[in-house]
């Protein structure tokens, strides 16, 4: 079928392609637009990557299949969630309350730190092994319900993942599955951060904007992290820091609120409660500043690396091929 220049015009899918799309391309290539395809191709791939990232992180948070529960007193570790607590800055132990009980589940406080994650790191973080922030903890009702009986359930969790990493170390636990289901891929690379033993974060209270069930309304995420509160907590186990974890220039800043719970004294060195925007600063830096301590490889550098080997492997089957051949050039 032909097209006419007022189709062109007036097709929108057509208004959307580059011009170059819609003519067959001259071969070989000019050098400048085999640069031009071999960089669209490497975005390409890392957008494709980036989306199943975020589709694994999403399903983590809010399928009740991949994230951890507490639901008594007593705290166990499933082996199959072991990969959920490696490579996490902290985690996240989502309380009930009185109104919600856990529910529901936390979209704009992921939404926000899944944001501000990207933003912190110029939107170039390492996405390999599952690393982030924070992982999910949902507390139920019959679950603990201080501060000292969650940070007692964080060091139950963090000793059961050391002694199931042991184990998968010396080759003890190979049927233990990440991920719900994917074989452990260089089990290497999955350990717990110093700073997820030092440091927890509680949401005790949640900010109900209304809205969440309506998609029609536009919920500003920046907004909503600036009301909504979490509580920092030190657990005691900060000898893999490279320093004491310090709140005082959290409070010189005038960013501590008011803690508002009976089981903490108000004073308390090691609790403090904060924005949420400000809790995910402060833990990122702290992250930081042990990266600093001890410099890690850029894992930037082996993403875009295979990013150009998938680019050259496009390029040579379109030079076997033609360009106009294959799919995705």
């Amino acid at each position: 079928m032909s097209l006419n220049p007022s189709t062109l015009e007036s097709d929108w899918r057509l208004q959307s392609e580059p011009s170059w799309t819609r003519i067959p391309t001259e071969e070989p290539l000019s050098p400048g637009l085999r640069a031009g395809v071999r960089e669209d191709l490497m975005k390409s791939w890392y957008f494709s990557i980036m989306d199943e990232y975020r589709r694994k992180l999403k399903a983590s948070w809010f399928e009740e299949s991949f994230f951890l529960s507490i639901k008594g007193s007593i705290t166990q570790l499933e082996s199959r969630l072991l990969a959920q607590l490696c490579n996490k800055l902290t985690s996240f132990y989502w309380m009930p309350s009185a109104k919600f009980d856990g529910s529901p589940l936390p979209l704009l406080p992921f939404g926000y730190i899944f944001n501000e994650w990207f933003r912190y790191h110029d939107n170039e973080p390492n996405i390999k092994f599952g690393n982030f922030f924070a992982h999910l903890v949902r507390v139920y009702h019959h679950g603990p319900t201080t501060v000292q009986g969650i940070i007692k359930a964080h060091k139950t969790l963090c000793n059961e993942a050391a002694l199931l990493l042991e184990r998968i170390d010396r080759g003890e636990a190979k049927e233990f599955l990440p991920n719900g289901g994917s074989p452990w891929c260089q089990p290497q690379n999955y350990n717990l951060k110093p700073t997820y033993r030092a440091i927890i974060t509680i949401m005790d209270q949640y900010i109900d904007t209304g809205q969440e069930g309506d998609f029609t309304m536009f919920i500003n995420l920046e907004e909503h992290s600036k009301n909504q509160t979490v509580l920092l907590v030190r657990t005691g186990d900060e000898s893999h820091l490279s320093a004491p974890i310090n709140f005082k220039a959290l409070r010189a800043n005038g960013l501590c609120l008011p803690l508002t719970r009976t089981d903490v004294p108000a004073a308390s060195g090691d609790v403090v409660r904060v924005s949420l925007a400000n809790a995910v600063k402060f833990v990122a830096d702290l992250q930081q500043r042990e990266d600093t301590t001890s410099p890690q490889p850029r894992a930037l550098l082996e993403t875009e690396r295979k990013a150009q080997e998938w680019a050259d492997e496009l390029l040579k089957e379109a030079d076997d091929k033609g360009i106009d051949n294959v799919s995705t050039t």
